[in-house]
């Protein structure tokens, strides 16, 4: 997935395999350290079938915990992307200790808007992450509690 210039178009220039396997091997020294955190494989509930990526990550410079996801293609607009990330606010305000979650998605993605406003998120502001423009989306346990 990471290598797909269609998947990767608003996350980051696709990567070669050696890369994504240094991303992979890194979240597995990770996991010891913050077992509630990293990447995530999603399956199709009913085929057990991969069809993408949910990710929970820890920024020191911004409060809470970042949520992210990515999809096959061919899994696109199948109402995945809604379903993960409101189960994925769940798993983060239930067993987490974060009291924010936040989303950041390219200007341009106005699917991935769509799913973190249909989520509960809210539009904060437009922020530069990693040298490029992004949305910065928020959502607090205490409206999510509500």
């Amino acid at each position: 997935m990471y290598s797909d210039p269609a998947i990767m178009e608003f996350i980051r220039p696709p990567l070669k395999i050696e890369e994504t396997k240094k991303i992979y091997e890194d979240q597995l020294l990770q996991y010891p350290i913050e077992p509630q955190l990293g990447r995530y494989m999603i399956v199709e509930k009913n085929s057990d079938i991969f069809v993408g990526l949910f990710m929970l990550r820890k920024n020191v410079e911004r409060e809470g915990v970042e949520i992210g996801y990515s999809f096959r293609k061919q899994d696109w607009g199948k109402g995945y992307a809604t379903e993960i990330v409101k189960k994925g606010i769940e798993y983060a305000f239930g067993f987490t200790p974060f009291n924010n979650i936040y989303a950041l998605t390219h200007l341009r993605n106005e699917n991935s808007k769509r799913v973190l406003t249909k989520s509960g998120f809210t539009y904060q502001k437009d922020i530069n992450e990693d040298g490029k423009q992004s949305n910065l989306f928020y959502i607090q346990k205490k409206s999510f509690d509500n």
